[in-house]
């Protein structure tokens, strides 16, 4: 008998695209000096109702329940993203050390300590299902699409119009799934399965409430064929801090066949400022270089003179906007970052952050609210930092796990 994925630990993903840096592709520059990473015109967001079933083990699941012909009109609708634990079903469970099925429930079973490796629950493991549907935007058909869960907890498959696509762990941090093959024009079925538990909780055993379910957005997401698929961003300061270098490496893919990464080029161009009224400062071209693994790499260094040095009490930054231009100049694809200026280091004992020294009063800060559970909107982040910032906290802890990718872009510019 195969092991399933989600109680097998040499299985943690398959059909997942490799990680990569927070983007989004723009069609213009405004739209990238915004940075709006959601308010790209090339994200669907599929949040909303999805229908939905739940089962308490993996063994009373519905088996059939991805196929297009499945009937689900009589099936309730849970919010997505929320935790299942939220809307009627199942129960969150409080604990620190101990694993959160070894005891406050009849059906919970004791790990097995002489076994091969660690298993996952199987007699009570709640298993829920999911399906929506979406329209692909007219003019996609030509382009990638990527299906991509900002955060599900904790090991879910992923179907696309009946067909399975991939399966994945690490509740924490952004799945990602190629379905160009898969989507057709017009209305087309996305159904997803979650579990609740697998081997992979052991890794998530954390001091926390743990509950279930998609708890982050879910969106699709449009790209070129020949893509920007990563990028790094280093800065380096001078030890007077007058003189700043901005050193960027970017990765590149090719889904076209008739022509190779080696005819792009990268061009980088820094902005003072952000939104559209920031001042480009330079902009410089680099060529694409095929790498062994078949993609392609490029790499440019910008200086900056008299850089305005990002602090917590004056966050200042700047606007990187990354294109992908063919041979003739065209952009084919463009996307943005902002950029801060600081050196952080050491001296006799003191912590500095250019040059003055710093004191950090920082916090743990679970994602939490007391209406959703793991579900916070902006506006929910924007109160926490403002309750902090009240307090005199200036540095927060993010508690084991990657968090929504928002809390980071406010952390950096956080005058609230």
């Amino acid at each position: 008998m195969t092991t399933p994925e989600w109680n097998d630990p040499a299985v943690y993903e398959w059909g997942a695209e490799p990680a990569h840096a927070s983007l989004a592709p723009y069609e213009t520059l405004d739209e990238a000096l915004r940075a709006d990473r959601r308010d790209s015109p090339y994200r669907l967001s599929l949040d909303g109702d999805w229908k939905f079933q739940w089962s308490s083990n993996p063994a009373s699941r519905l088996l059939d329940f991805a196929g297009e012909e499945f009937d689900d009109s009589d099936w309730a609708t849970i919010p997505v993203p929320s935790s299942w634990q939220l809307h009627g079903y199942d129960f969150p469970i409080g604990v620190n050390l101990i694993l959160p099925w070894t005891g406050g429930n009849g059906n919970h079973e004791q790990p097995d300590p002489a076994g091969a490796y660690p298993h996952a629950p199987t007699l009570y493991n709640p298993v829920g299902q999911y399906r929506t549907t979406f329209d692909l935007p007219n003019g996609w058909e030509d382009r990638r699409s990527f299906l991509q869960f900002d955060g599900v907890e904790s090991a879910y498959f992923v179907w696309v119009n009946g067909q399975q696509v991939g399966y994945r762990e690490d509740s924490y941090t952004l799945g990602e799934f190629d379905i160009t093959t898969h989507l057709r024009p017009g209305r087309n079925l996305v159904a997803v399965e979650v579990y609740r538990w697998c081997t992979g909780s052991y890794l998530e055993n954390q001091d926390n409430v743990r509950l279930s379910g998609i708890f982050r957005s879910v969106a699709l997401i449009s790209r070129a064929q020949v893509l920007i698929r990563d990028f790094t961003l280093r800065t380096h300061l001078d030890d007077s801090l007058d003189d700043a270098r901005l050193d960027v490496a970017a990765d590149i893919r090719s889904y076209e066949t008739e022509s190779g990464t080696d005819e792009h080029r990268l061009r980088a161009r820094l902005f003072d400022g952000v939104g559209s009224g920031a001042r480009e400062l330079w902009a410089f071209t680099a060529q694409a270089s095929t790498a062994d693994d078949g993609d392609a790499a490029a790499s440019v260094s910008g200086s900056v003179r008299q850089p305005r040095l990002w602090s917590a009490e004056h966050p200042e930054l700047y606007t990187l906007v990354l294109e992908l231009c063919d041979r003739d100049g065209f952009v084919r694809e463009r996307v943005s970052t902002r950029v801060g200026f600081r050196r952080v280091e050491v001296i006799e004992g003191t912590l500095r952050l250019n040059g003055e020294v710093m004191s950090i009063r920082g916090v743990n800060r679970h994602e939490w609210s007391p209406r959703s559970g793991r579900t916070l909107t902006t506006a929910d982040m924007i109160a926490d930092i403002r309750l902090m910032k009240q307090n005199n906290i200036n540095a927060v802890r993010t508690s084991h796990y990657p968090n929504d990718p928002r809390w980071y872009d406010l952390a950096e510019y956080s005058l609230f």
